[in-house]
């Protein structure tokens, strides 16, 4: 974190800062973390937030963490960065004692609940509160107000190496398909099939399906979903008719059926197409046929 100048005596002498006031603060003397959670704004949302500031003035004050006798911001980048194009030195804020904890616990609170969370940046905090900062995890979980699912999630996202997380900024990676990537361990590996999934517009189960079989090179690719070309194209795998082999490409409304019955259901076909010498071959007595288009119908 970059070190301010605390020379200046802060408003409110000794001591430390009613929370509950408005303060009227030196920009210079507010530290900004590296590791931080930063709402993202396109110009045109940034051009009408120099435009009021400009006009009405600073509405909302930011928000700062009075941590070891010194200011860290906790909320409110864009308003301070707003201010400085705008040769404003001074800021409106809340100041609240804390620890950097309270401060990156705060900062992740306020921008998923914006909703312009990048998920990449809230899993580098996380493991930077599990690391550095020493916070439990299940601790930190629950102050995040996070559920299970996503605690995890975002946990094993912090491992991913920055190519990847610089994919989940921009959105092009959701968080459940970057989850599937930290699966991986190399991250050359990791990096490829993210480009990949990018490139060819994977869904997370097709990402989920490209890690399964990276991890197992020796899996029957005819019992996947999905198998994979060398330049990452994919191409959907469609489940046979257990009877006459037929793809089913359309589909097929499930039979109720126990292990044993559909053996014995299976075994009755394969006699049945040998005997007829026609492997492949749909029974001729059949009634109804499969089309692609439109699953299974019954023919005149």
């Amino acid at each position: 974190m970059s070190s301010p100048n605390y020379a200046d005596k802060y408003p409110w002498g000794e001591g430390t800062p009613d929370p509950t006031q408005v303060y009227l603060i030196d920009i210079s003397l507010i530290g900004v973390p590296d590791l931080r959670v930063t709402s993202t704004f396109n110009p045109e949302q940034f051009a009408e937030l120099l435009s009021s500031i400009k006009t009405e003035g600073q509405k909302d004050p930011v928000k700062l963490v009075w941590v070891n006798s010194g200011l860290v911001l906790s909320d409110g980048l864009n308003r301070i960065v707003a201010l400085k194009q705008l040769s404003v030195g001074v800021v409106k804020a809340l100041i609240s004692p804390g620890t950097m904890a309270d401060v990156q616990i705060n900062n992740v609170i306020t921008a998923r609940h914006r909703g312009k969370e990048n998920p990449g940046q809230t899993a580098e905090v996380i493991r930077d509160l599990i690391d550095n900062e020493k916070l439990d995890k299940h601790e930190c979980q629950q102050r995040l107000g996070l559920t299970d699912t996503t605690f995890r999630r975002l946990y094993a996202i912090s491992k991913l190496p920055p190519e990847v997380k610089d994919h989940l900024k921009y959105a092009r990676l959701g968080v459940g398909a970057a989850y599937h990537l930290s699966q991986l361990q190399d991250a050359g590996q990791a990096i490829l099939l993210a480009s990949q999934a990018v490139a060819w517009g994977y869904s997370e189960d097709q990402v989920k399906a490209a890690v399964v079989q990276i991890l197992n090179p020796d899996v029957d690719t005819s019992t996947q979903s999905y198998v994979f070309e060398s330049n990452g194209r994919p191409t959907v795998v469609y489940p046979k008719c257990s009877g006459c082999g037929l793809e089913l490409q359309s589909f097929v409304v499930p039979m109720n059926c126990c292990q044993e019955c559909h053996d014995a259901i299976t075994e009755f076909f394969k006699a049945y197409l040998a005997s007829s010498g026609a492997a492949g071959a749909r029974p001729s007595g059949s009634n109804v046929r499969p089309t692609p288009e439109t699953g299974f119908v019954q023919e005149s």
